[in-house]
C-alpha cells in the first residue's frame, strides 16, 4: 500500500468505519489504449519539432504527428538510423544504413523522403543532429575515436559544412555534446562538457560552467527560457546566463517531457517503488508519483508527451499508446519538496 501511495492503517485502535473518502487518493480510471507501430523496447526519440517526433526503431524510423490522438505515424522501413533531425528547409536529415546483412553497417547521410546519399563528407561519424535556427548542428558520436580537428559542424540548406567556433576536445575521452533551445534565437550548446550560449550567427559565448550532456532529448525549455534537463542523469535547471540550479535529487533521469505551462514530466531509469513517471510542479514545488497501473502499464514507458489539444498524457510502449486525461493526473496527491 505504501509503495503505491495508498492510505493504510497499522494497528487495531482505529476502526475502518471511521475512515473518510477524502483521505484516499484519486485514481484515473479512463486509460485509453491504441496500437502504434513501434516494435522495439529500445526505440528512442531522436528529434522533436513542435507536435512532430522522430522515433528511431529497429530498422525503421517513425515520424509521429502528435497533434491528434491517436497520433498519425509515417514509417520509413528498412532504415537503421542513429542520428536524425527535422531540417529548417522541410526534409528529414538522417545518418542511416539500409542493408541488414552488411557487417558492420554501411551508413550514409540522406534527407528523407529522398534516399539519395548527400554530397557531404564530415570528418567524423555523426552521432546526433539538432535544429538550430536556419541550420542543423551536427555532433560526433560521444565515443568518437577521431580526435583531430573535431568540432561540431553547421549544416545549411546548400549542404555546406562549417565548423562551429569552439575549441577542439583537450582529452581523449567521451565527448559530451548537445544543443538545446533556450528560447527563440538562442541555444545552449554543450561541447566537451563546456556550456556555451549561441545565437546561431556569431561565435558561441562560454557560460563558465561544465555539464555532462543529457540523454537524447532529455530536456525541456521552460516558459521563461530556462532549460531543465537530465544533465548526466541529474535533474538541473540552467538559465541563459549560465546559472545552474538543482531541481530534484534524482540521479537516473532518462527522459523528460513538457506538460501544460511549466510542468515537467520525468522518466527515471530505475524509478522508486516501480513508478511509471513523476510530475514536477515548479510553481508549488511539488511532485506527483504516477504508478504503472494508473497508466495501464506492466513495464515502464519508453517516452511520453503531453497532448494540449485533447489534454492527455500519452505514454509509449512497443505496439501501444496509453493515454490518460490530464485532469485525472492533476488530481493525484502531491508531495512538497524544499
Amino acid at each position: 500500500a505504501a509503495a503505491h501511495h495508498l492510505a493504510y492503517w497499522e494497528g487495531t485502535d482505529i476502526a475502518v468505519s471511521t475512515a473518510r473518502t477524502e483521505w484516499l487518493p484519486v485514481h484515473p480510471t479512463s486509460v485509453t489504449v491504441c496500437p502504434n507501430p513501434i516494435a522495439s523496447p529500445t526505440a528512442r526519440v531522436c528529434a522533436l519539432d513542435g507536435a512532430r517526433l522522430l522515433v528511431a526503431d529497429h530498422f525503421a524510423l517513425h515520424e509521429i504527428d502528435t497533434s491528434a490522438f491517436p497520433p498519425a505515424v509515417l514509417t520509413y522501413d528498412d532504415t537503421q538510423v542513429n542520428a536524425a533531425a527535422f531540417t529548417p528547409w522541410g526534409t528529414t536529415f538522417v545518418r542511416m544504413a539500409t542493408d541488414r546483412t552488411a557487417r558492420p553497417f554501411k551508413f550514409a547521410y540522406c534527407e528523407l523522403p529522398d534516399r539519395t546519399p548527400l554530397p557531404i563528407e564530415p570528418p567524423f561519424a555523426i552521432g546526433s543532429a539538432r535544429r538550430a535556427g536556419d541550420c542543423l548542428l551536427l555532433f560526433p558520436q560521444p565515443t568518437t575515436t577521431e580526435r583531430t580537428h573535431v568540432r561540431p559542424l553547421i549544416l545549411r540548406a546548400d549542404h555546406s559544412l562549417v565548423p562551429l567556433l569552439v575549441p577542439e576536445p583537450v582529452e581523449p575521452r567521451r565527448v559530451e555534446c548537445d544543443a538545446i533551445a533556450f528560447a527563440a534565437g538562442e541555444w545552449l550548446v554543450l561541447w566537451d562538457a563546456v556550456a556555451y550560449r549561441w545565437d546561431g550567427v556569431g561565435p558561441p559565448v562560454p557560460l563558465g560552467v561544465t555539464l555532462d550532456a543529457p540523454e537524447e532529448l532529455c530536456a525541456v525549455t521552460q516558459p521563461d527560457g530556462a532549460i531543465i534537463a537530465g544533465f548526466g542523469h541529474a535533474l538541473s535547471r540552467i538559465d541563459r546566463e549560465g546559472t545552474v540550479t538543482p531541481v530534484l535529487p534524482l540521479t537516473n533521469v532518462v527522459w523528460l517531457a513538457r506538460g501544460p505551462g511549466d510542468v515537467v514530466i520525468i522518466g527515471e531509469g530505475e524509478a522508486p517503488g516501480g513508478d511509471a513517471l513523476a510530475i514536477w510542479w515548479p510553481a508549488t514545488r511539488e511532485v506527483t508519483h504516477v504508478t504503472r497501473d494508473l497508466l495501464g502499464l506492466t513495464e515502464p514507458p519508453m517516452f511520453a508527451y503531453y497532448d494540449p489539444r485533447a489534454e492527455l498524457l500519452v505514454v509509449a510502449r512497443p505496439g501501444w499508446w496509453h493515454a490518460v486525461p490530464w485532469h485525472e493526473l492533476a488530481a493525484l496527491p502531491r508531495e512538497p519538496r524544499p
